[in-house]
């Protein structure tokens, strides 16, 4: 038996020319200043966040005290207009007198429910 070497068939693809795809590697140095650069906009972020939430509270609180002393002013007031020495003066100047009797008015008509 003779052996004979196969013809040579060229193919498209060779074993040699199959390229692997490479993942490309971050090097550590450039992972360490990513995660540095994120977490400085994080701190800033957090500390504008904070300084504004500041301001909002310190205005509240002026308004709080603007609106605590209006509403002193406001009860000094009411306890002036319910004084009864007030009342009985300005009722005096508007003509109005105390009654010295009390008198029943009948009104004609039908009666109300509920009386005999």
């Amino acid at each position: 038996m003779t052996a004979r070497t196969a013809p040579y068939v060229p193919t498209s693809e060779a074993p040699a020319a199959v390229a692997v795809a490479r993942v490309p590697r971050l090097r550590p140095l450039t992972v360490f200043t990513i995660a540095a650069v994120l977490a400085l906009f994080a701190i800033v972020f957090a500390r504008v966040s904070l300084d504004k939430s500041a301001f909002e509270l310190q205005r509240i609180e002026q308004e709080i005290a603007v609106e605590q002393a209006r509403l002193a002013e406001l009860r000094v007031e009411v306890a002036r207009l319910r004084d009864p020495a007030r009342i009985e003066r300005v009722a005096t100047e508007m003509g109005l007198v105390f009654p010295d009797e009390r008198i029943p008015l009948r009104v004609e008509g039908r009666p109300l429910q509920g009386t005999p």
